[in-house]
């Protein structure tokens, strides 16, 4: 189990037994974190030193168990994309295919 206060918890033999804390890290100026992609960010200079805390405190986030977090993919979005990747593949494909057809008749015609 992990609480709102980051304690990761378990039972064992009847006891409960704390096994490690989790800790968030917050900066001064968010808006310096730079995005590499598939949602990571990395830090630039202008991000600042990280302060990190337990969860609850400090003007800290808390943890929430048993909850998701929304998604910032556009379903719409994504789903469009794919289908035209795939009709580009298919015209990509024919394209070749016609290609690989006209290259292998021009051996056959006589001059």
């Amino acid at each position: 189990m992990i609480t709102t206060r980051g304690e990761v918890r378990a039972t064992m033999d009847g006891k409960t037994r704390v096994l490690g804390e989790i800790e968030i890290a917050r900066f001064r100026n968010p808006s310096g974190l730079i995005s590499v992609g598939d949602n990571l960010l990395a830090e630039s200079a202008a991000l600042g030193p990280p302060f990190i805390g337990i969860p609850g405190s400090g003007g800290m986030g808390i943890l929430i168990q048993k909850s998701l977090q929304g998604s910032n993919v556009d379903l719409a979005t994504e789903f469009v994309m794919e289908i035209l990747s795939s009709i580009h593949f298919k015209t990509n494909l024919k394209t070749l295919k016609t290609l690989d057809e006209m290259l292998g008749s021009i051996p056959n015609i006589k001059t």
